[in-house]
C-alpha cells in the first residue's frame, strides 16, 4: 500500500450490526469487499513482479477501505434506498441473460482477434483462431450462441453437453445452495468478515 493505513476503526463491536442483517445488507456488504478484494490483488501481483501499480488504482483501494473503515464506525453497513448492486444487478441475478452491446465489445477486445481479417471469406481465415471459443469473460460468465429454429428439446439437449463439458474443462463448480442465515451465524461466530478487514488493511 502506498501508506499506513490507520486503524484505529477496528473494533469488533463495530461489527455487531452484521449480527441483525438483511439478506440485502450482506450482500451490500460482501459485494464491497469482493471489489476491494479484487484491485488488492492486482497490487499485489504487481509487487511480486516488480511492476509499480497505477497510483490511481492504489488510491482507489485505500479510500475503498476508507469508506468501509467509516461506515464500520458509524454503524451504517446497509445500502442507502435505491442503490444499485454493483455487482449483481437485477438482470445478473439470472444464470441466463441477452449478450449485452458492453459484452459484445468486451469480447472484441481479445487480442486473438488481430489475426481474423474480417474482410475475408470464413474460408480463409485463420482457423486456428477463428474457431476457437471466446471461453470465460474473465471471471465466470462464458458466451454462446443458440438456434432458435431448434426444437426446445434439442436445445436443451445440447445446452446440457456444452454445460457438462465446460464445468470439466474450467473445473468451475456448481453452487450447490444458496447463502442462508445459518451461514451469517457461521460466518459471525468464526469473525470472517472482522478477519477479511483486518487482513486488507495490513
Amino acid at each position: 500500500m502506498a501508506e499506513e493505513l490507520d486503524t484505529s476503526w477496528f473494533d469488533l463491536k463495530n461489527y455487531e450490526k452484521f449480527k441483525t442483517m438483511s439478506i440485502l445488507e450482506w450482500q451490500h456488504e460482501l459485494e464491497r469487499r469482493v471489489i476491494f478484494h479484487g484491485v488488492y490483488e492486482y497490487i499485489d501481483e504487481c509487487k511480486n513482479e516488480s511492476e509499480s501499480a497505477d497510483g490511481v488504482v492504489v488510491a482507489d483501494v485505500l479510500l475503498d477501505l476508507l469508506l468501509i473503515a467509516d461506515d464500520l464506525k458509524t454503524g451504517h453497513i446497509k445500502p442507502l434506498p435505491g442503490e444499485e448492486s454493483p455487482l449483481i444487478d437485477k438482470e445478473s441475478r439470472s444464470s441466463v441473460n441477452n449478450l449485452t452491446l458492453y459484452d459484445a465489445w468486451d469480447r472484441a477486445q481479445d487480442n486473438r482477434l488481430i489475426r481474423v481479417q474480417p474482410d475475408r471469406c470464413k474460408d480463409e481465415f485463420d482457423k486456428e483462431v477463428v474457431f476457437q471459443p471466446f471461453g470465460l469473460d474473465g471471471f465466470d460468465r462464458a458466451t454462446i450462441t443458440i438456434n432458435l429454429f431448434a426444437t426446445d428439446e434439442q436445445i436443451k439437449k445440447d445446452f446440457s453437453d456444452w454445460l457438462t463439458s465446460s464445468r470439466k474443462e474450467t473445473d468451475i463448480k456448481s453452487q450447490k445452495k444458496l447463502a442462508s442465515k445459518s451461514d451469517f451465524d457461521y460466518w459471525i461466530q468464526y469473525g470472517v468478515i472482522p478477519y477479511l478487514d483486518r487482513k486488507f488493511s495490513e
